[in-house]
């Protein structure tokens, strides 16, 4: 599987350890994760069930499988891609009106 650059910020990489989320997850919610607007000129990254379903099919099924379960993962990026924060999803994202 391709590496991708990630750029993050100190506080983004503290939240990553403490929060238990490791690169190559975080990696895989940058290239397949679906991203929108917050709606405070930030972006969301997380796994819907399209990106879901996306990862699938590009990765293998051993790979799928062990990452399956800590699919709830998000990110919020900066509009030039630096994510500021990482965390786990415990509610449901609702759109912004």
């Amino acid at each position: 599987m391709r590496q991708i650059a990630v750029y993050s910020t100190n506080h983004a990489r503290a939240r990553q350890r403490q929060r238990g989320i490791p690169d190559e997850l975080l990696g895989l919610l940058l290239r397949f994760g679906q991203r929108r607007r917050d709606g405070h000129g930030a972006w969301l990254a997380f796994f819907d069930k399209r990106a879901r379903q996306r990862l699938q099919r590009q990765v293998d099924d051993k790979t799928f499988a062990r990452w399956e379960s800590r699919l709830g993962v998000y990110a919020v990026l900066s509009p030039d891609a630096v994510v500021l924060t990482v965390g786990q999803r415990l509610m449901r994202l609702y759109r912004a009106h």
